[in-house]
């Protein structure tokens, strides 16, 4: 053998076995071919999601719990929340690793959360929890109903289908309730919702006097409905009166089952026939001793049943003359009717609303706003707006009076400083008719430069009243 030739060729093939070598050790470190890697591989970092969530919602059939938490941002509150699926393999646990139950868990308690592996991008997100850690509650005074069960009732007497975070539970030692502050997902607003700390009613009213548990305000009652909460007054007794606007339904004396300073509990029903328009108010107070004035007044907004109105003979109008409305057109809303020009078109709006356009020009529209009279009416006249007449209008409708009245105002509109626009201005003639039984006031307002005087007079003359609806 030739050892000169055969020398070049084995060092050609040594480093080729070498090549290979070099290359077959980097696949298989990337492709996990180490024992050591391979066993490292589809292990999953566990994550804690909530480090003080609450849980707001809890499916025991499916074993699933939903869990909230409030974040702030930027002045912002954003609620961020995961259904989590408890299974075998979740470990729940209390603040001292003690095993605890499923059944352990309730609404309103506070938790720490974790999961391993990727949560299902949704609302709320979904995911399986690894670990759920139940933290302590906090000490509630002597009698007083949990924190945990007051976040419950607060929760349960919020609109079902949102997702709610809980955004702090604050106990009131003085008012003697937990005051539960939420925030809705997707609402920045957060609504408090208090809970009376030894019953763990809600409370829907209250002044320092009075708290009531039920109606609530709005509610629709019948004839006979009861009335609950407590009371905080003098050798604990009170008065009530149901009324309508115009008259008083039906009224009494109460006594709670403590006097100030305790808070005592009281339940009475009301009865009554009927009411004259489809709103009502249920006064709490206590009498003065002095002259007999009420003290410490609350009041509740109600609507009676449809077939308990009856109404009033001030709320009856006589119809227009339409022999004076040739030329005319009627519009009607579900609260009344008017006339307006021909050659006006009427734009429905939501809300029960109409614009009023004559051609290409918006010249008109209605609002209606809440019952006001001539002291209360500047809390209702428009931001920026300065205003060069108010009066009330007499003999302009057929039944005026106390139940019925018509005020003009003349405005002069600008733009808020922030639109950067100081020389527009708008000026408004607005007429509201103002009808106390239905704590209503309906507007017909007129840009001034674009309908007569004369004109807006016409068609106010034509308002009329249709009877009361109660939805």
């Amino acid at each position: 053998m030739n050892i000169g030739k055969s020398l070049p060729l084995i060092v050609l093939v040594g480093c080729l076995a070498l090549l290979f070598s070099a290359c077959g050790s980097k696949n298989g470190a990337k492709n996990g071919a180490n024992p050591a890697d391979s066993n490292n591989q589809g292990e999953q970092k566990e994550m804690r999601v909530f480090d003080n969530g609450v849980v707001t919602d809890i499916d025991e059939q499916g074993r699933n719990l939903l869990v909230t938490q409030v974040t702030d941002s930027g002045g912002n509150s954003a609620v961020r929340a995961v259904r989590f699926a408890v299974t075998e393999k979740t470990a729940l646990t209390d603040s001292q690793g003690n095993e605890l139950a499923f059944d352990r868990i309730r609404v309103g308690d506070r938790v720490e959360a974790w999961h391993t592996g990727p949560l299902r991008e949704s609302f709320p997100e979904q995911g399986e929890a690894s670990k759920i850690v139940l933290l302590p509650e906090p000490d509630a005074p002597d009698g007083w109903v949990s924190r945990q069960a007051a976040v419950k009732a607060a929760l349960a007497s919020l609109t079902a289908g949102n997702v709610w975070g809980v955004r702090e539970s604050v106990a009131d030692r003085e008012g003697e309730q937990w005051r539960v502050r939420l925030v809705a997902a997707g609402d920045p607003n957060p609504r408090e919702v208090s809970v009376d700390a030894k019953s763990g009613n809600i409370i829907y009213s209250q002044n320092d006097a009075f708290r009531v548990f039920a109606p609530m305000p709005s509610d629709t009652v019948g004839s006979s409905f009861t009335v609950r909460g407590k009371a905080r007054v003098f050798e604990a007794a009170f008065l009530w009166e149901l009324e309508d606007g115009h008259n008083i339904l039906a009224k009494g004396n109460e006594m709670a089952d403590a006097g100030a300073p305790e808070w005592g509990t009281f339940e009475f029903t009301v009865k009554y026939e009927a009411a004259s328009n489809p709103t009502l108010s249920l006064f709490l107070y206590v009498g003065s001793p002095k002259d007999g004035s009420r003290e410490h007044e609350l009041v509740v907004p109600l609507k009676p049943e449809k077939n308990l109105i009856r109404l009033s003979a001030s709320a009856v109008q006589s119809p227009p003359d339409e022999r004076e409305y040739k030329g005319y057109q009627k519009i009607e809303t579900a609260d009344f009717s008017v006339f307006i020009p021909e050659d006006w078109t009427a734009k429905a709006l939501p809300g029960n609303e109409y614009e009023f356009w004559n051609g290409e020009k918006k010249v008109g529209n209605t609002v209606t706003i809440a019952y006001f009279d001539e002291n209360t009416w500047p809390n209702y006249r428009p931001n920026h707006s300065e205003q060069t007449d108010f009066r009330e209008l007499k003999q302009v409708l057929p039944t005026e009076g106390d139940g019925i009245k018509v005020y003009q105002a003349n405005l002069i509109l600008t733009k808020p400083a922030a639109e950067q626009d100081p020389d527009w201005q708008y000026h408004e003639t607005e007429v509201y008719v103002t009808v106390k039984e239905r704590q209503r006031s309906y507007g017909l307002l007129f840009g001034t430069e674009d309908v007569p005087e004369e004109q807006i007079m016409k068609i106010v003359k034509s308002f009329r009243l249709k009877e009361a609806q109660v939805s």
